[in-house]
């Protein structure tokens, strides 16, 4: 009896030692493929490198949407080379505009600042109210789009937010177009806004308040009703401005509808912020026909594929549904570091921490690349693979990858802050940086504004 207990284990033992040693090989497989396919640079030669140049225009050449994330919102190397990118994009492959995850009301001074130089750059690049994105990275990008529309008249670039949050400045405008085309309504419509600006200051969804919900309906029969009246506005404004106060106020419609419920916790709910930004960018396109579209946004938000373990669509899944190939995502990894984030769990925090990480674990992608000899590099993972062990791995195996957004803290597990990913179900390529540094933060001095 005990020989034949003995004999199980033993048979039990050499089967895990032969899986293990199976996985070893695949994961060597894979990291030998990575080292071969990737296309290193220096952060500070990425737009100057031949191979990098090479590269964007064979996969980029016929898309009308790049969309490239990032794992953090604080990592000065992910901002300096979404420039880089965005360069290139603009005066080789001829893009014309450039989306933001940010706010669509507030966003218009900055499309106004680097259309016409009405405003200033300090104002524009702290008015979309995002922390992430008040910073000094995010300045250059702004003042780099300004000096390309002095110097290019003829062919302009336009910026565009396609968030549906901070709606403040969109519902003062909407407030003011309402007082001058149709002054009995205003009181009616003021009420209705200041109770969606509370719900959004609020947030109160996340605490269980469901008063938002009250004013889906309301909401729906302004916006009904400002349409019905498209003439009568439209003969003491113009056509441009009655498009836009529409605008406005479905972007209202837009943040009641996704933010009446938690989608992160009822999946059923297919209106989500990220549908929303999916259907702004898309009607962006619709709008302006032979125009391609630079996206800046979270890793989870681009990707083709769910990739935080939710159970709703990513924006990019959404786009991509419509575009198919003309649609690229890019996602970011690193290694290590430090970054900028908010610690929910330090007391009296000053907010946008520097907050350091420790090197990737093991099964993460940047792994990898680091095992792979590589610093900083890129890859494509629609490029043919003939590889099998590879092919098996880009397509059905889970790669851990950093998916930190506006927020991390220390106290957290790993599955908090890391995405399982089946990378070419989620990306088209992946940007790597061994080490992350943090963003430089700006004072912002644009906050929050209350409907007069």
């Amino acid at each position: 009896m005990k020989t034949k207990i003995f004999l199980a284990l033993l048979t039990l033992a050499l089967a895990a030692a032969l899986i293990l040693r199976q996985q070893r090989q695949e994961a060597q497989e894979f990291t030998k493929w990575i080292g071969a396919n990737t296309v290193s640079f220096s952060i500070e030669g990425f737009k100057s490198n031949r191979a990098i140049q090479a590269k964007l225009k064979e996969a980029l050449g016929n898309k009308k949407v790049v969309a490239i994330g990032e794992a953090t919102h604080g990592t000065t190397e992910f901002f300096r080379i979404k420039l880089d990118v965005f360069q290139f994009l603009v005066e080789e492959l001829g893009f014309t505009i450039f989306g933001l995850e940010a706010s669509y009301s507030r966003c218009r001074y900055i499309n106004e600042f680097i259309q016409t130089g009405k405003g200033d750059l300090d104002t524009a690049a702290t008015i979309h109210g995002f922390t992430s994105w008040g910073t000094e990275e995010f300045r250059n990008v702004i003042r780099w789009m300004r000096t390309y529309n002095e110097l290019h008249p003829e062919r302009k670039i336009s910026f565009i937010g396609f968030d549906i949050q901070l709606n403040d400045i969109g519902a003062q405008a909407l407030s003011d177009y309402i007082g001058r085309v149709d002054p009995m309504i205003k009181v009616q419509v003021d009420t209705l806004l200041k109770r969606v600006l509370r719900s959004e200051e609020t947030r109160g969804i996340f605490s269980g308040d469901t008063t938002i919900r009250t004013l889906i309906i309301p909401m729906k029969d302004l916006i009904s009703g400002i349409a019905d009246k498209k003439s009568i506005y439209i003969r003491s404004s113009s056509h441009s401005e009655f498009n836009e106060v529409l605008k406005l106020a479905n972007t209202l419609q837009q943040y009641v509808l996704a933010y009446s419920y938690d989608a992160w916790r009822d999946g059923s709910i297919v209106q989500t912020r990220d549908y929303f930004m999916a259907e702004n960018i898309l009607s962006c396109l619709a709008a302006s026909p032979g125009n391609k579209l630079f996206i800046w946004a979270h890793n989870g938000h681009v990707a083709n594929d769910y990739v935080n373990g939710i159970s709703y669509p990513s924006m990019g899944s959404y786009v991509k549904s419509v575009l198919k190939e003309e649609y690229y995502a890019v996602g970011f990894d690193f290694y290590n570091g430090n970054f900028r984030a908010d610690d929910p769990d330090l007391k009296n925090s000053p907010g946008w921490e520097k907050q350091d990480i420790e090197d990737a674990p093991s099964g993460n992608l940047a792994n990898y690349f680091v095992m792979a000899g590589e610093t900083n590099g890129l890859i494509d993972f629609t490029q043919t693979v003939k590889n099998k062990i590879v092919e098996k791995w880009l397509h059905d195996k889970y790669v851990g990858m950093y998916s930190i957004g506006s927020q991390f803290s220390k106290k957290w597990s790993q599955d908090r802050y890391i995405s399982h990913v089946r990378l070419y179900n989620s990306f088209d390529a992946v940007i790597f940086i061994k080490e992350s540094h943090a963003t430089t933060p700006l004072p912002m001095t644009i906050k929050r504004r209350a409907l007069r």
